[in-house]
């Protein structure tokens, strides 16, 4: 966990720290998503907003991770992005040791922004 490359890695800390990577860095449609050992491919990391449920995006492809069904037979795959309920996630940091700044605070910077709009 930790912003790199334009994103962010998605380590799972119970299996050696591995990665949600796009297999064989492919940038095509359909293109498999797996968990492998962390490196500093750009494959491996992800844009997305830990605030609200979004798409993961690929750095390296712009495109989503895509998951046609919950079951252990649908493989998650890499998609152009769409905006479908398939490419929506939310990502809950459990062994961040950072810190998000307050919602009141996040707040206020909003009503700053708009105001000066």
């Amino acid at each position: 966990w930790g912003s790199e490359n334009g994103g962010y890695r998605l380590m799972n800390p119970n299996s050696n720290l591995k990665c949600l990577d796009v297999a064989g860095a492919s940038s095509a449609d359909g293109a498999k998503i797996q968990i492998r050992d962390c490196a500093t491919s750009k494959a491996q990391f992800w844009d997305f907003d830990v605030r609200s449920p979004g798409t993961l995006r690929n750095v390296a492809s712009g495109k989503c991770l895509h998951l046609p069904g919950f079951d252990n037979s649908k493989d998650a795959l890499l998609s152009t992005c769409n905006g479908s309920s398939a490419q929506k996630f939310r990502v809950v940091a459990k062994t961040h040791t950072g810190s998000a700044p307050a919602k009141a605070d996040l707040d206020k910077a909003k009503a700053n922004v708009t105001n000066a709009q």
